[in-house]
């Protein structure tokens, strides 16, 4: 389940307690370190701290999916926010599951002969469909 940092924790925060009567489920927190309130480590960590408070749910996960949108997003950035995603799992003693690339962008890096550092990589096809590019 996807929710927008907003008010999505606060929507999902009336089903916490369907949510915690299951045996398992995992709460991921996609952090994308080009959005200003998650550029650093304590803004993760607030981040995070409002978005368990809200949902009444604890955080299992951190993703890393650094991006510009439609457009190409430099490695290093990428680099840069699987750095702060892995400190921040870390600080919350949760795991770090990956940083997750666009194939547009990938196949950019790879045509560039770069290729990042990055330790857990998943390439999507992104698909999102926004009412300006109809």
């Amino acid at each position: 389940m996807l929710v927008e940092i907003r008010t999505g924790p606060f929507a999902l925060g009336q089903f916490s307690h369907l949510i915690k009567a299951r045996e398992e489920f995992d709460f991921l927190f996609v952090a994308n370190s080009n959005r200003p309130y998650v550029n650093s480590l304590q803004g993760i960590l607030d981040c995070v701290e409002a978005v368990e408070k809200a949902s009444r749910l604890k955080v299992t996960g951190i993703i890393n999916n650094t991006h510009l949108g439609d457009e190409i997003v430099e490695p290093d950035s990428v680099v840069e926010g699987e750095r702060l995603a892995r400190e921040a799992a870390q600080h919350l003693s949760i795991p770090f599951h990956f940083s997750a690339v666009s194939m547009d962008a990938w196949n950019d890096w790879e045509r560039k002969g770069i290729q990042p550092n990055l330790k857990k990589i998943e390439i999507f096809e992104r698909k999102l469909l926004t009412p300006w590019n109809l």
